[in-house]
C-alpha cells in the first residue's frame, strides 16, 4: 500500500491507522516523484495508492496521468484531499479516462472508519464473490397460466 501526501503529519497518522487496521506494508511518501519511482519498480507490488490531489511539483492529476500512460498502474486509487469537491470529482473522471480504478474519494481529515471502508472495498475488488444465478424450478405448462 502506498500513501502519497506532501504533509508529513498526515503520512505519519495515516500510516499508523493502516498498520492498526492490519495492513502489513505501508509506503508513505511526501512527493509524487517518490511514488513514481516505487511504482515503476516491477518487483514492487502496490494494490492501493492513497493520493492527495494538491501537492507541489507533481500534483495528483499529473500523477494520475503518468500512472495511466507511462506506468500502466494495475492497482486501485483512493484520493484524499481538502480540495474543492469539483476538483476531487475531476480527479475521479480523469482517472477513469485513463482506465484506472478509483475506490473512493476521501475528504481530509480522514477518519479510521473511512480507511476501514476503503480497505474493505479493496478486499472486495481483489477477491470478488462469484455471483450465481438463483435456482428456479423449470418452467412448464403446469406453471404457466
Amino acid at each position: 500500500m502506498l500513501w502519497v501526501d506532501d504533509e508529513p503529519t498526515t503520512l505519519r497518522i495515516m500510516t499508523q491507522f493502516l498498520k492498526q487496521a492490519g495492513v502489513g506494508s505501508v509506503l508513505p511518501v511526501t512527493h509524487a516523484r517518490e511514488a513514481l519511482s516505487i511504482l515503476s519498480n516491477p518487483k514492487q507490488r502496490v494494490d492501493l495508492a492513497f493520493c492527495d490531489i494538491l501537492m507541489p511539483e507533481i500534483d495528483g492529476l499529473e500523477l494520475v496521468q503518468r500512472l495511466g500512460t507511462t506506468l500502466q498502474f494495475n492497482g486501485a486509487l483512493a484520493f484524499v484531499s481538502a480540495a474543492q469537491p469539483e476538483l476531487v470529482e475531476t480527479a475521479r473522471t480523469f482517472s477513469e479516462a485513463y482506465g484506472l480504478r478509483v475506490l473512493d474519494m476521501l475528504p481530509k481529515p480522514v477518519t479510521p472508519a473511512q480507511l476501514v471502508a476503503v480497505l474493505r472495498a479493496l478486499q472486495e475488488d481483489l477477491n470478488p464473490v462469484p455471483v450465481t444465478a438463483p435456482s428456479t424450478p423449470p418452467v412448464g405448462s403446469s406453471t404457466l397460466q
